[in-house]
């Protein structure tokens, strides 16, 4: 009995390390001297009433990933400065926490004056789709085309593009039916959100089929029972990886890798 109890640990010991590691790789929790400076900074900065210092508590307040923390940065959604506005829809875009997301969702859907602000909405379309999650679906999808400004519509195109998700693969489809090989192009070469679909649709499918709407509806018409999203990002073509890269923020590894070399070689190009 005690040399089946030995193997059975032996064998779930790599999911034991496993899941370790993955709990390791978490940033740790804040602690209640950190989540109370950060509470008593924006706490004190509001009462201030000076954008300046608001802004500045906000920025100080990121890295303090903490409900009472959130709920007071997301005040600055509601501040009469759009300065103030700004900081507290991009410190909210980088919180990796739920209640940053139900934050930017909730003022997505009561702000109505939001959806037409050519400026603001992309931000906050944008905010919502990096957290990268399933449950913002249904405002990313709502009226897409209500405000029609390129910024506007690219954000939540591009929203989509970072859920992955099959949902969010027929959501693309079906918006670019409406739109983007219908009446706003010619031979099926999509309209002028094209480049956007393309771009989305090849980050989650892992293939190219270019600015061609009718191709892409007629892959996923053949391909689409059964198909799972990669659950990672998949090799791009270089054009559609320094697009996506540059709008998200992320890092590119190639052209970092390029700029230490060049660093590293004098005026000659030695």
């Amino acid at each position: 009995m005690r040399y089946l109890t030995i193997l059975l640990l032996l064998a779930l010991s790599p999911f034991v390390t496993a899941q370790d590691e993955d709990e390791s790789k978490l940033p740790p929790p804040p602690s209640k001297e950190q989540v109370e400076a950060a509470v008593d900074a924006l706490e004190a900065a509001y009462r201030s009433k000076e954008p300046a210092k608001v802004v500045a508590a906000i920025d100080g307040a990121r890295a303090v990933l903490h409900a009472d923390v959130i709920e007071l940065v997301a005040d600055g959604l509601k501040d009469k400065s759009l300065e103030v506005q700004d900081a507290s829809i991009d410190a909210l875009r980088w919180m990796e926490h739920p209640d940053a997301l139900s934050a930017l969702l909730k003022h997505w859907k009561k702000n109505k004056a939001l959806r037409k602000d050519v400026e603001r909405a992309p931000s906050v379309l944008k905010a919502i789709g990096q957290h990268a999650d399933a449950s913002s679906l249904d405002v990313l999808t709502d009226n897409v085309f209500e405000n029609p400004t390129h910024k506007v519509v690219q954000a939540r195109l591009l929203a989509l593009g970072r859920i992955r998700d099959v949902e969010a693969i027929d959501t693309l489809m079906d918006l670019m039916a409406k739109r983007g090989g219908g009446r706003g192009g010619r031979g099926g070469n999509g309209g002028a959100f094209m480049n956007d679909f393309r771009m989305a649709l090849t980050v989650l499918t892992g293939r190219d089929l270019g600015r061609d709407a009718n191709a892409w509806r007629k892959w996923w018409s053949d391909n689409e029972k059964g198909f799972e999203v990669p659950p990672e990002l998949p090799e791009l073509p270089r054009d559609v990886e320094i697009l996506w890269k540059g709008y998200w923020g992320l890092e590119d590894d190639t052209r970092r890798g390029n700029r230490r070399e060049d660093r590293g070689r004098g005026a000659d190009g030695q």
